[in-house]
């Protein structure tokens, strides 16, 4: 009889949409492309950005992407220039930094191109119903509770078991997520759930973890209204995904999505106390998940990756099985 002793359980956050290996060529690709920029070679420098993208599906990092239209600028290509500042300022969420494209000399060539003044209106209407007070507020919020918790992983990694030092950083989180959610809760009740229109995607990430990181009473007051505000699109689906499973874990039941780990040990009951001392086993493993055989389009449905690759940043042998 095999027994599973969970010593804690942990919601998986921030999972890449692509492997490893797309990280590291965009990475390489990337940093290839900072560097022709710097030294001139801007036709280059824009075609080693362009490799990046596809790495990624022709997605990029806001930033990457602003730097992608200045290296098109300045090599004189108009078309490719306007192409990713279009993207950067219509599909990207997480760009605020509105002001730069619109004193950027490095852009003179597009000044008097006849799609200059659409650029600036839709500059505009992006910004329109930012609430630049609240983002700011809630971006504290996200960086305050990421902090900890890295400080927590930091911890792991040094100290075995539960430490004094782990024990004192979870009681300055406990504390630390009870204020963030006094905060958060006073600004669903003025504003709603609030979209990536009104405090970017960062602002809007906050919120979610804050409500993530709280008792089961308060993930359960929550979960109907971020229902709701995924179908209004103020809310992201992957996140919500996170939310049910760990409302789901918490009241024993078998999570939907497999976004929920344990870690623990796990011996044989049958076998004398000093051998199990002596083989203790320490893995993770997915909480249990219900219909597991289609877990991967459920979780395609909301924009997350397979299963197998999570496995294997945590040193998983793991395979959905088959119906």
């Amino acid at each position: 009889m095999k027994i599973i002793f969970l010593i804690f359980l942990l919601c998986i956050l921030s999972i890449p949409g692509f492997g490893q290996d797309s990280d590291a060529v965009y990475a390489k690709e990337k940093s290839k492309a900072d560097l022709l920029y710097k030294s001139g070679q801007f036709q280059l420098a824009a075609l080693a950005y362009s490799e990046a993208f596809k790495a990624y599906e022709g997605k990029a990092y806001p930033e990457d992407r602003y730097n992608a239209g200045r290296a098109w600028a300045m090599a004189g290509n108009a078309d490719s220039a306007f192409y990713h500042l279009f993207r950067l300022v219509t599909k990207v969420p997480d760009y605020i930094m509105y002001e730069n494209i619109i004193i950027d000399t490095t852009l003179k060539l597009l000044f008097r191109d006849y799609r200059w003044p659409e650029l600036l209106e839709n500059i505009c209407k992006a910004e329109i119903n930012l609430n630049v007070p609240l983002m700011r507020q809630l971006e504290a919020i996200y960086d305050k509770d990421q902090k900890l918790r890295l400080l927590l992983d930091d911890t792991s990694k040094t100290f075995r078991g539960y430490s004094e030092s782990r024990k004192e950083l979870f009681r300055v989180i406990n504390k630390q997520d009870s204020l963030d959610l006094i905060e958060v809760e006073s600004i669903i009740n003025q504003y709603g759930w609030p979209g990536e229109d009104l405090v970017r995607s960062k602002g809007n990430q906050a919120v979610f973890l804050v409500i993530q990181h709280s008792n089961l009473k308060t993930q359960e007051k929550y979960l109907p209204l971020m229902r709701d505000a995924v179908k209004a699109g103020k809310a992201k689906a992957m996140h919500l995904a996170y939310l049910e499973d760990r409302v789901n874990m918490r009241k024993g039941k078998k999570q939907i999505y497999g976004s929920q780990m344990m870690y623990g040990v796990i011996f044989d009951t049958n076998v004398a106390p000093i051998v199990y001392c002596n083989a203790v086993v320490k893995t993770w493993t997915f909480y249990p998940i219900v219909d597991e055989a289609n877990v991967n389009k459920r979780r395609a449905s909301v924009g997350l990756g397979p299963l197998e690759d999570i496995a294997k940043m945590y040193k998983i042998d793991y395979k959905v099985p088959e119906k």
